[in-house]
C-alpha cells in the first residue's frame, strides 16, 4: 500500500496543474517568512538552547498572518 500524499502535497499538485508554475503563485517574500519562521520554529525545537524575546513575535506575527491569508486565498479561489 503506497503512502498517503500530505495536505501540503495535494495543495501543491492541484495549482500546479492549475497554474503550471508553482513559483508565482505566493509572493517570494511571504515564502521567506515562511522558511525564517520554519528555522526559528527547527532552532527552539532542537537546538541545545534557544533565545526569543519579544520582538521577534512582534516582528513577525503580522507577516505570519499575511501568509496564512494569502494561503487561504489560494485555497478559496479553487
Amino acid at each position: 500500500m503506497g503512502k498517503t500524499p500530505s495536505k501540503n502535497t495535494i495543495l501543491y499538485q492541484r495549482n500546479e496543474r492549475r497554474n503550471n508554475n508553482m513559483n508565482e503563485t505566493l509572493d517570494k517574500e511571504l515564502g521567506k517568512t515562511f522558511s525564517r519562521l520554519f528555522e526559528i520554529r527547527h532552532s527552539s525545537d532542537y537546538d541545545d538552547f534557544a533565545y526569543c524575546d519579544q520582538s521577534v513575535p512582534d516582528q513577525y506575527t503580522p507577516k505570519a498572518k499575511d501568509f496564512v491569508n494569502s494561503v487561504k486565498n489560494l485555497i478559496d479561489e479553487d
